[in-house]
């Protein structure tokens, strides 16, 4: 059997979001070809003139700004600190061990303000009222690991897609020194292409945006 492509940047993004960034079909899950790359930037048609007040605008839509709440921010900062762990359900349920003080299996609300601590999260007690409505989805009085487990990974979806979304902003700003779409693509193909065999494995985009000072996170890779 052919060994598949090693371990890239965005393996283990949600297929979605890998989509998006590569703009390749089921069928070409390995490789990316010069036009997969003009979809994913989302420019204009490799026959047009390049729109340079279209990408600026849309670049300045993208993580404009941070409008988060405390209670949002701590949810992220509680799902960032789970990135060496397998999978979010494995990080919930460590989670749930480290702040289960009486071993019941659940967090309960003084549990969860103690577990707090630990991150060095400091919030008001109306807003710790407001992160345990949060997370205590069916408002028994105790947040599950089905309850966490689900909590952690909107937030962290939510991460990956604000991530994903900086590094197409960053690659396509690139194409201002250029005067068209297609001349950006077939240089910034050349700079991933690097076997020159005019395609684009996870790795060879994974070692690109490194190059061009793109770094993700392991889990949003």
């Amino acid at each position: 059997m052919t060994p598949g492509p090693k371990r890239g940047l965005l393996d283990e993004l949600p297929w979605s979001e890998q989509q998006k960034i590569m703009g390749y079909s089921m069928a070409k899950i390995n490789t990316l070809k010069r036009d997969d790359i003009l979809k994913a930037i989302n420019l204009p048609d490799a026959s047009s003139n390049y729109n340079k007040a279209n990408l600026f605008r849309r670049g300045a839509s993208i993580g404009g700004g941070d409008n988060s709440s405390p209670i949002e921010d701590a949810l992220k900062r509680i799902a960032k600190a789970g990135e060496d762990f397998g999978t979010m359900k494995d990080y919930a349920r460590a989670l749930i061990k480290r702040f289960d003080s009486d071993n019941d299996g659940v967090i309960t609300f003084q549990e969860l303000c103690e577990g707090l601590k630990q991150f060095d999260i400091d919030l008001p007690l109306n807003q710790r009222i407001g992160l345990m409505k949060k997370l205590d989805v069916d408002r028994d009085g105790e947040i599950t690991d089905i309850e966490l487990t689900k909590a952690l990974k909107t937030v962290e979806d939510e991460m990956i897609h604000d991530a994903v979304e900086t590094a197409i902003k960053k690659i396509a700003s690139g194409a201002d020194d250029h005067t068209s779409m297609r001349e950006y693509v077939k240089v910034l193909f050349k700079k991933f292409d690097l076997n020159n065999d005019g395609l684009i494995t996870l790795q060879e985009l994974s070692d690109g945006l490194k190059r061009i000072q793109i770094y993700l996170s392991s889990r949003e890779k």
